[in-house]
């Protein structure tokens, strides 16, 4: 997702790639619930979803298109 995304304007690129981060998040949780996860593991990748999805969109707000 992220190739291609570097082809797109600031704002849709963004967006393509927060719902990667967000899928990715999804199956992780659904990977949990089959998979032997550490404890840790969710928290934290939750956290580092939200950080990475709040800044993409922050930048693809304040790039000029």
């Amino acid at each position: 997702m992220a190739w291609p995304a570097t082809l797109l304007v600031p704002l849709d690129a963004g967006l393509l790639l927060v719902t990667g981060f967000l899928v990715h998040y999804w199956q992780d949780r659904r990977l949990a619930d089959r998979a032997r996860l550490p404890g840790w593991y969710l928290p934290l990748r939750l956290r580092l979803t939200v950080v990475a999805c709040v800044s993409l969109l922050t930048g693809a707000f304040l790039v000029p298109a």
